[in-house]
């Protein structure tokens, strides 16, 4: 099982806050900070929407719809659900998956529903304790897909289930003994935003502790490829979805081997004689095709 590393935000009046209980604002420019988040690697995004009441949850609505218009990364969307209509309006604001609170009856009462309307592979269930997944196994195993646990304690009730566990606080290696269970597919909470800079060094940290992580690989070196007498290769950056053309750039091996080993696209000025950056790949690597040949990049 791939492992990921899903960033966590909390949606409260506009703004970012620390947690379920923190008031602390740590940004209120929500779209530019998941940005800023996600860039370095993240594998899917977790947002929990702790609104109050109706004209609050439109508002972080709105600006969950201009997170998810700005990501190539699942979204998942937790959060003042109280009946199905919610459900549908967290899923057109771009969440492929939508997680239902565990510890609320109503939310339990929804399950069989949403997952019927929606599909199985579109709910997920939010949980605190274990007393959750054993007071209602049966109904999570038949309409959901996965679980997002808002604990660092695996037992034996999350047996044959895929777990994300939100981690708050935490080592290195309290990370990786999560993640070597084989029912725990990644990790979000603080532990992840806090070291949203340096993600894909700790993917490679995790690989080389056994871990099967979502990191580029390219199947070609540079030297497979016939280079000008720059040095330069001309590239035709495309959508990895759509196929659409996005731009054309040139990669020296340097800029070639950075975006492997970073996992954003990184490219040779020839005006600046510098490297440089564009976009970011997070798992959705953009298709790359040299003016000398094709170079998919899994």
């Amino acid at each position: 099982m791939k492992k990921n590393l899903l960033p966590c935000i909390y949606l409260k009046k506009g703004k970012l806050v620390t947690g379920f209980r923190g008031n602390s604002v740590i940004s209120e420019e929500p779209v530019k900070y998941v940005e800023e988040t996600v860039k370095n690697g993240a594998d899917s995004l977790l947002v929990f929407d702790l609104s109050k009441g109706d004209e609050e949850h439109e508002q972080n609505l709105t600006i969950l719809r201009e997170i998810t218009k700005n990501l190539s990364i699942p979204v998942i969307g937790a959060g003042n659900i109280k009946r199905s209509e919610d459900v549908k309006k967290l899923k057109y604001a771009g969440c492929g998956k939508v997680a239902l609170n565990m510890a609320k009856q109503t939310n339990i009462d929804l399950i069989e529903e949403v997952s019927k309307r929606f599909g199985k592979d579109s709910i997920y269930a939010c949980v605190d304790v274990e007393e959750e997944i054993l007071n209602n196994a049966e109904l999570i195993r038949q309409y959901v897909s996965g679980v997002i646990l808002l604990d660092d304690s695996i037992s034996d009730a999350y047996k044959d289930l895929i777990v994300t566990c939100v981690v708050n606080n935490g080592s290195y290696d309290m990370a990786l003994k999560l993640l070597e269970n084989d029912c725990v597919n990644g990790i979000s909470g603080n532990y992840v935003n806090q070291n949203a800079e340096k993600l894909m060094e700790l993917k490679q940290r995790f690989k080389a502790d056994g871990l099967d992580m979502n990191l580029v690989t390219a199947k070609f070196s540079f030297e497979d490829f016939k280079v000008g007498s720059d040095g330069l290769v001309p590239v035709v950056v495309q959508d990895d979805a759509t196929g659409q053309v996005l731009m054309v750039a040139y990669m020296n091996k340097e800029a070639y081997e950075k975006t492997i080993e970073g996992g954003r696209m990184t490219y040779y000025s020839r005006s600046r004689n510098e490297l440089w950056l564009k976009g970011e790949t997070s798992g959705h690597f953009q298709y790359v095709r040299s003016l000398y040949g094709d170079c998919d990049m899994d």
